[in-house]
């Protein structure tokens, strides 16, 4: 009884062992090793599928970005305008994505939350990314506005 006992249990580790958990690519992480055992940890999913209908919103993925949400929506927003900014947090860059785009004047307006303007760029196109390597890891507003300059849609950037 005891060798089979043994035997199971050595069977078992040696089909186990190969096993390897869930592999994804994350903003930020590592692993903790110490006398008392190890720890991996991940923070944030960089790759992720949003998914959005006029009942509910959705982000599908194993791990959800720190902050992924509209800061604000404009009084006069269009409503058949769809935007999106992603990745959210990022390291290097963000993408700001106009579905349908009609390829009327738009701007956005990149600022601190101290309010302070950092740059403004003409979007031409139904994607624009952003280069946020210069800029200080923290929180940033995103605005899109109108050929009128009225605010269309804010996003706060987190910048790692």
């Amino acid at each position: 009884m005891k060798n089979t006992k043994k035997l199971f249990a050595l069977c078992f580790g040696l089909v186990a062992l190969p096993c390897l958990a869930q592999e994804n690519t994350v903003a930020a992480g590592g692993d903790i090793v110490s006398t008392n055992g190890s720890m991996s940890f991940s923070v944030g999913q960089v790759f992720y599928t949003h998914h959005n209908s006029p009942d509910a919103s959705k982000n599908a993925g194993v791990q959800q970005p720190i902050e992924f949400f509209t800061v604000s929506i404009g009084k006069n927003a269009i409503s058949d305008v769809e935007l999106h900014v992603f990745p959210n947090p990022s390291i290097r860059n963000v993408t700001l994505q106009i579905k349908d785009f009609d390829g009327k004047e738009r701007q956005l307006r990149f600022f601190s939350l101290t309010g302070s303007e950092l740059f403004r760029q003409k979007i031409q196109s139904s994607e624009t990314t952003l280069e946020l390597e210069n800029y200080a890891t923290g929180s940033y507003l995103l605005r899109v506005e109108d050929e009128n300059k009225q605010e269309i849609k804010t996003f706060r950037i987190v910048k790692h």
